[in-house]
């Protein structure tokens, strides 16, 4: 696994014979809440009421916890909260 670092960012890509680099970095626009909320309900069902809500994840945020999301290019494909 090769990686890339700095302050703000993580870069990983998987293994040599892929070109699809994935960028692991904080989150910090209501769009990109809005992106996680979306993916969670792609993953758990739209029927799942206890998704992080946008409101959750830009509070925590803001008072020192860490919302984290993986891109590949402009695609959400995880997201972190702690």
């Amino acid at each position: 696994m090769n990686t890339k670092e700095d302050q703000s960012s993580v870069s990983v890509s998987p293994d040599s014979s892929t070109n699809a680099e994935v960028n692991i970095r904080r989150l910090s626009t209501l769009e990109e809440y809005e992106e996680c909320v979306k993916l969670q309900k792609e993953i758990w069902g739209s029927d799942f009421k206890e998704c992080v809500s946008v409101p959750v994840l830009n509070i925590s945020q803001k008072i020192g916890g860490l919302v984290a999301g993986a891109f590949q290019g402009e695609r959400l494909l995880g997201l972190c909260t702690a």
